[in-house]
């Protein structure tokens, strides 16, 4: 699967009709149909790269098919603004919350308000599926538009009220998408961008939430294939170790172009040295496709073999190496813009 099967657009006049675009990271994608209806182009790399998701790499163990998902995403609102966008109207909750019942209500009050008044809306349902754009909210409920990763065609489903925020793991989220006050400024996006990335690389346990993530994502990744963390729920292999390669293939597969889009808006020294971390971080798109082709939806269930083990090792640990060649040439640029 090529990466540019996914920058097609999924736009429609009536918001009720609002379809994700067809990524794999179904956040961005129902982020970046919402930002279609508002009329801001934004690239899918610049996207990718500015919100972070371009340098984010989170992986429980296990390889938990939760890692794209169990760190604080909500977080990208802080860089939306540099895109043109604010995300920064949501109502989030967990039904193990003491006061669920009164955010409950709070978002569906929301939800309805929102729609009503033509704002983009999106959502999530973890589990699966995962994020969504919203299509219909009334008394009665709302409709949601959810793009499946096998075929990446649109499904729509209809939830009552009562469901809200109380299926699979119990997370309530919706966020609305409106267009941000000030007009997007290239350099602090790039500045915020590259922040990001460092801080992410070089992160400990349990950064922004998450599990392992940056470097030590990958190391995480490298053990669970021997420690027997594999089997440890159904939401690892072969669930687990499929998601997350896709996911995070995808992600990478945009940070090489992001870069160089970087580099055609910085002086020759700092271009320069954008260029050569698009490289490395090109390398790391490559290690992971090969990673990704070898943990394909619907793969056996069994435990990968001594062979599979041995070679995903490798291109993990490449994939490693490369990344944190990138981080430094990165955390270099940082210093200086």
């Amino acid at each position: 699967m090529k990466i540019d099967d996914f920058t097609a657009p999924v736009f429609n006049p009536m918001i009720g009709e609002l379809k994700p675009r067809g990524y794999i990271l179904s956040h961005l994608s129902s982020v970046h149909a919402c930002l279609d209806r508002l009329g801001i182009g934004v690239p899918v790399a610049w996207l990718y790269g500015v919100t972070g998701y371009a340098f984010m790499l989170n992986i429980p163990k296990g390889v938990n098919c939760a890692g794209p998902t169990l760190w604080d995403w909500r977080s990208i609102k802080d860089r939306m603004p540099f895109l043109g966008a604010d995300l920064s109207q949501f109502v989030y909750a967990q039904k193990s919350d003491k006061d669920f019942t009164a955010q409950k209500q709070k978002g569906i009050t929301f939800t309805k308000e929102m729609f009503s008044e033509g704002v983009p809306l999106y959502g999530c349902e973890f589990g699966f599926p995962e994020f969504y754009t919203v299509q219909k909210a009334d008394d009665t409920g709302f409709t949601y538009a959810w793009m499946g990763l096998l075929d990446m065609q649109a499904f729509t489903v209809e939830r009552s009220w009562d469901e809200f925020g109380t299926l699979d793991v119990g997370v309530l989220f919706v966020s609305a998408v409106k267009r941000a006050a000030e007009k997007p400024d290239d350099m602090k996006a790039i500045s915020a961008a590259l922040s990001f990335a460092v801080a992410v690389g070089h992160a400990e346990a349990g950064f922004l939430d998450g599990a392992d993530v940056g470097l030590r994502g990958y190391d995480r990744w490298i053990t669970s294939l021997t420690d027997g963390s594999l089997k440890e729920g159904v939401w690892c292999h072969p669930h687990g170790t499929t998601h997350n390669a896709a996911n995070w293939w995808e992600c990478r597969s945009h940070a090489g172009e992001f870069l160089v889009q970087c580099a055609g808006k910085v002086g020759d020294d700092l271009g320069k040295r954008f260029l050569r971390a698009a490289e490395h971080y090109r390398d790391v798109a490559h290690a992971l496709a090969r990673v990704r082709a070898w943990f394909p939806w619907g793969m056996s269930d069994d435990l990968p073999s001594l062979e599979l083990v041995e070679k995903t090792t490798k291109e993990l640990k490449r994939a490693r190496e490369s990344e944190s060649r990138g981080l430094a040439l990165l955390d270099e640029v940082q210093r200086k813009i």
